[in-house]
């Protein structure tokens, strides 16, 4: 009897863990990519991408206060290997974060967006920070 009893909840058990490990693996919510600048680099981005994105992303920045110079935390649609097309930008001051959240489209659902940091002027540099994009 206690056999059956232990039998049933280990079974129940591992349903469970398939179940929860089949629906993260088809789920594409709850990605995320980040890239970080240091000062001595003039632009960085994401080594990765989002892929399959669904109804909303978030985009997170942060510029140090070890920074000189303001930062733009961009999100980049990959449209092709010629052109990216920029979807969302915000600038930083030195020692600010922000956020934005928004909606996809249905035309920009299931596409690829990683994320671009920028320090304020052509080729500038001096900035300490980071960036993320959430799906």
């Amino acid at each position: 009897m206690e056999f059956k009893k232990n039998a049933r909840k280990s079974l129940c058990l591992g349903l469970l863990l398939t179940v929860s490990v089949v629906g993260s693996v088809f789920a594409a919510n709850g990605q995320s990519v980040t890239a970080n600048i240091e000062k001595n680099e003039s632009s960085v981005e994401s080594t990765l991408a989002i892929w399959n994105c669904q109804d909303y992303l978030e985009l997170v920045g942060t510029n140090s206060s070890n920074s000189t110079n303001s930062l733009y935390v961009q999100c980049y649609e990959q449209r092709n290997s010629a052109i990216d097309r920029k979807e969302k930008e915000f600038l930083l001051a030195v020692n600010q974060s922000s956020s934005v959240r928004w909606k996809l489209s249905a035309y920009n659902s299931g596409k690829a967006y990683y994320v671009k940091l920028n320090p304020k002027g052509a080729l500038k540099r001096g900035c300490e920070g980071s960036g993320t994009l959430f799906d």
